[in-house]
């Protein structure tokens, strides 16, 4: 497999481009099947239930469970850096490590930790 090769540098524009397209659209796509799968499988509308039931199972926090699941892609990608090989595409170690930076995002609205108003205001100023 060959990597696609830049021409000219990325200008801001064309990274936030593929920012919104990714989020627009695998990223989307990703959660709502792997949500619909865990509805159906699970019989439950808890979105989270399969962070939940799966910390339960490990006797471990949700926190910890997700902290389990992410870090395996999070180190098949470091491995990727290191080596340049991946056991499946990287780009769907990027999906997927995004899906779960937002799946946990929402865990922690939901635990009251922080509140959606609290992300949308706030200005990162430093």
């Amino acid at each position: 497999m060959t990597a696609a090769k830049a021409k000219t540098p990325f200008t801001t524009d064309d990274i936030l481009a593929i920012m919104v397209a990714f989020q627009e659209g695998p990223i989307r796509e990703i959660f709502v099947r792997n949500n619909e799968g865990y509805a159906e499988t699970d019989r439950t509308a808890d979105g989270f239930h399969n962070f939940r039931d799966g910390a339960a199972e490990a006797g471990i926090t949700p926190e910890q469970y997700w902290s389990v699941l992410f870090g395996k892609h999070r180190r098949a990608l470091s491995s990727f850096i290191r080596t340049g090989r991946a056991h499946k595409p990287v780009y769907r170690l990027i999906k997927d490590m995004i899906v779960y930076l937002h799946m946990l995002n929402a865990y922690l609205i939901e635990q009251g930790k922080y509140s959606l108003h609290d992300i949308q205001s706030d200005k990162d100023e430093g």
